[in-house]
């Protein structure tokens, strides 16, 4: 209990929802902005010892969409939001996204032994910085999305000041009786420091202990390694 997110997680999740609209407040599984080309599966608890309560907000109406993350509704990190729409008719999707690490480790300090060095909270201490990620998308669907439905999609997407990727897929759902199957695969194309869906699962963690993902790797935040570049690829 020795950070204000500790108190406010003890509200575990408070939904709301009506008609289009649906709001999060809480802890935040598997929260995804788009395609998740940016920002896939993200959860903001992963580390037990800064849990968080996040915000998640999804508005879906007949010709736009819109998309907001908080990571921590106390002391915002991860930020992030997408917006879209449908100008020519309900299958047509152009949609935008940007997303910032308000405080982005970089480089990890050490004391004068040589050993990482820790704040009173426990957490690595490091440089710091913004990081932002943008993107663009285009989206075609074919069938109806109440029943089964398909639609290919192209993401473009940089990483400020770092890469950029290009991302080509589908996305698809289909009824099962009383299942709903889904499925998604695409092709990526990457620059030399770009990294897809940067804001993951394990970002609470990566971001600061990248390394641990990378065996025989030198203790390393993600912006770090990323900023070093190695990651060109399809």
């Amino acid at each position: 209990w020795d950070e204000p997110s500790d108190v406010a997680h003890v509200l575990r999740e408070l939904t709301y929802k009506n008609g289009g609209v649906s709001v999060r407040v809480g802890e935040l599984a598997d929260a995804s902005l788009g395609h998740g080309t940016i920002v896939r599966g993200y959860h903001n608890a992963i580390d037990p010892d800064h849990p968080h309560a996040g915000l998640l907000l999804e508005v879906r109406e007949a010709d736009a969409d819109v998309e907001a993350l908080v990571d921590n509704t106390l002391a915002p990190r991860l930020i992030g939001g997408r917006v879209a729409a449908r100008p020519i008719d309900d299958r047509f999707t152009l949609g935008g996204t940007a997303t910032f690490d308000l405080s982005a480790p970089g480089d990890v300090r050490e004391d004068f032994s040589g050993n990482r060095s820790v704040d009173s909270t426990r957490n690595l201490e490091t440089t710091a910085g913004v990081l932002g990620m943008a993107g663009a998308d285009v989206e075609y669907l074919f069938g109806e999305r109440g029943r089964g439905w398909l639609a290919p999609y192209v993401d473009t997407n940089v990483l400020l000041g770092m890469g950029t990727g290009l991302h080509a897929g589908a996305h698809a759902s289909l009824p099962a009786g009383r299942l709903r199957l889904r499925a998604q695969g695409e092709y990526r194309l990457g620059s030399d420091r770009y990294v897809p869906a940067y804001a993951d699962s394990l970002y609470d963690v990566e971001r600061l202990q990248f390394s641990l993902a990378r065996p025989g790797r030198d203790p390393q935040t993600k912006r770090s390694a990323v900023d070093q570049g190695g990651f060109s690829g399809q």
